[in-house]
């Protein structure tokens, strides 16, 4: 290596050349001074750049400061007596189209490229960032501030002006609080039912106060609204939910004068069962606050099965309405005029009427559209379609009231008709007796009779034996009969005797008939027209009497 002579008693930056190379004294030691590199080729020509606006005119700038000239605009950076720092101007113009900013560590790790600060610490102040548009002025049309809270906390806000027009007069749009909750039109929660949302909108029209989700794509699917729910205790939790957990909840809410912390409505999916893997039994429940009520109360549920139920948390069937008290209505079918079905219930009976001076009507559709079948009229009367019978494939007919039964007023009548009204029907059996208008004991070996009744008219037979004993005088009757016959002049009821035997003593054939307004037979001994009474002399042992008859009651 070369040795260099170098002078003695050097000056700061004293400057030294020897064997073609230069040195330079900084106080301590003597630095070499790197020589400048071979010229690089000229690059080929840019093409003309569009004239550049009039810049600011840069304040005069401090001892020993650096001016940097483009062209008429001069921008000022004055050093600040830091080392390493420079100072930019106070308002500072840039006219180019993109301002960047970059970190060149690259190191992965978030860094701070723009750090706007505020020395004051009073509620409200803090730094703001504005967005203006060139309308010759460059008013602010929109803003970016974070700030100190009334709360002491530290939130941000987003502002922007109504119109063009008013640029320059920005209003707060949006905030997110020191709680992180967004706030949309409001500056602080306003808690409905209790809750202080994450996301709160409020205004003073329709549409400040709506949220809307729309979703364009080619295909049938929607946008959507999801609730989620776990037992969890973390984020992205997914711990299995119990029965009867809520999973979510639209409460409908109003301002009684004091808070909005009372629903008048709400509608809530629960877990209806035990839930599994891709197993989540649901129910709706809706609920209604009923007036002079706190808090709502369940008027209906569609349970995990389809099955709704109204009064009823359990219902049993696709449509299940219950009433609390024994007695009212249970549903109501009308029109606005009024007409219509209800269906109610007592402690003793399960109705259905129709509405004032209305039919009911049953229809069946045997294939060829509906066609009524049967008809009950508003007086009670009730009637068919006139092309079927009434088929009762089980049990009876009840009559209700005595009196009534069935009308063959449709029917022609005899001149003398009294009555069209089918109204009784009875069948049985009675014990015939033998007894004597006078004196006279009777023992029997056999007593039968039947009887049928069709509306006024009776139809009996039967036998009587017995023996006579005792003192014997008097007529011979045959008592008990099931009815009493008609009390009117000139009717009597002829009876046929079929077989009779083992008498004292008789006269030709023997007959009878029914007592009007009695219920006993006379017997008579019947000889080519001319008939007697039969005297309970006549009798004798083991004397039989078979006998039929019809009389009118």
């Amino acid at each position: 290596m070369a040795a260099f002579n170098f002078p003695n008693s050097p000056s700061v930056n004293d400057t030294h050349t020897e064997n073609s190379v230069t040195f330079k004294w900084n106080g301590t030691i003597w630095n070499r001074v790197g020589v400048a590199g071979a010229q690089g080729a000229t690059g080929a020509a840019g093409a003309q750049g569009a004239q550049g606006a009039q810049g600011h005119q840069g304040v005069q700038g401090a001892a020993n400061a650096t001016t940097i000239n483009s062209n008429t605009n001069n921008y000022l950076i004055t050093g600040t007596g830091t080392a390493n720092t420079i100072q930019g101007e106070a308002n500072l113009t840039f006219d180019g189209d993109i301002l960047r900013i970059k970190d060149a560590s690259n190191d992965g790790a978030l860094s701070q490229v723009i750090k706007l600060g505020n020395d004051s610490s009073g509620a409200g102040t803090g730094s703001q960032i504005n967005l203006g548009v060139a309308n010759g002025n460059e008013s602010t049309s929109a803003c970016i501030n974070g700030f100190l809270d009334s709360a002491g906390g530290t939130s941000f806000a987003i502002k922007t002006a109504g119109t063009y027009a008013n640029q320059g007069t920005v209003a707060e749009r949006a905030r997110i609080d020191s709680s992180g909750r967004l706030l949309i039109g409001a500056t602080s929660v306003d808690p409905l039912w209790g809750v202080s949302a994450s996301l709160a909108v409020e205004g003073t029209t329709g549409n400040a106060s709506a949220i809307n989700i729309s979703r364009n794509s080619n295909d049938g699917s929607p946008p959507y609204l999801t609730f989620g729910k776990s037992r969890g205790t973390s984020i992205g939790s997914d711990t299995v939910v119990q029965s009867g957990d809520t999973l979510g909840t639209i409460a409908f809410v109003g301002a009684d004068g004091t808070d909005k912390e009372n629903s008048g409505a709400l509608i809530a999916a629960e877990v209806d069962g035990t839930p599994g893997s891709n197993d989540m039994p649901g129910r709706l429940v809706f609920k209604t606050t009923a007036d002079g009520a706190s808090s709502s109360t369940e008027r209906l549920r569609i349970d995990s099965s389809g099955n709704i139920g109204i009064g009823t948390a359990s219902p049993t069937a696709r449509f299940d309405v219950r009433r609390s008290d024994a007695d009212g209505l249970i549903a109501e079918f009308h029109t606005s005029t009024g007409y219509g079905i209800d269906i109610g219930s007592s402690q003793s009976v399960a109705y259905i009427s129709s509405g004032s001076s209305q039919d009911f009507i049953f229809k069946s559709n045997a294939g060829s559209g509906q066609t009524e079948r049967l008809r009950i009229k508003s007086d009670g009367t009730v009637q068919t379609n006139g092309a079927a019978d009434i088929k009762i494939a089980d049990g009876n007919l009840v009559r209700g009231t005595a009196g009534h039964g069935i009308d063959f007023s449709a029917n022609s009548h005899a001149t003398g008709m009294t009555s069209e009204l089918f109204d009784s029907y009875e069948e049985g059996t009675w014990t015939p007796t033998v007894f004597s208008t006078s004196a006279g004991t009777f023992t029997y070996l056999s007593q039968h009779g039947v009887y049928t009744k069709i509306g006024n008219w009776v139809f009996c037979t039967g036998i009587v034996q017995a023996t006579v004993g005792g003192t014997e005088s008097g007529l011979i009757r045959i008592g008990e009969l099931p009815f009493n016959s008609v009390n009117l002049s000139g009717i009597y009821a002829q009876v046929l005797i079929t077989d009779y035997g083992n008498w004292d003593s008789y006269t030709g054939h023997l007959g009878g008939y029914v007592e009007k307004g009695d219920n006993h037979i006379v017997l008579l001994h019947i000889n080519e027209g001319v008939s007697s009474t039969v005297a309970t002399s006549d009798w004798g042992t083991n004397t039989y009497v078979y006998f039929s008859f019809s009389y009118r009651i």
